[in-house]
């Protein structure tokens, strides 16, 4: 018999995982999926413009870019 050591939620090795789910909610997540990803990389060029005409931001600034762009956008990224 095995031992195996038990992990709380997030830790642990990572485990390769494949869920079966209905075609509808698999096509749903990928959509979120890529439209969270192209959001990600939108407001990653304009954070990156920004700091060429303007200079670096702060921390507490990108937090509120990325506050405003998410309240604007009406969905977190």
């Amino acid at each position: 018999m095995s031992e195996e050591a038990e992990h709380r939620i997030g830790e642990g090795p990572a485990m390769r995982m494949i869920p079966t789910l209905p075609e509808g909610a698999a096509q749903a997540n990928r959509r979120r999926a890529v439209e969270r990803e192209l959001r990600g990389m939108l407001l990653d060029e304009y954070l990156a413009d920004h700091e060429r005409r303007n200079g670096s931001l702060g921390e507490a600034e990108r937090q509120r870019a990325r506050d405003l762009f998410d309240s604007a956008l009406g969905q977190s990224i």
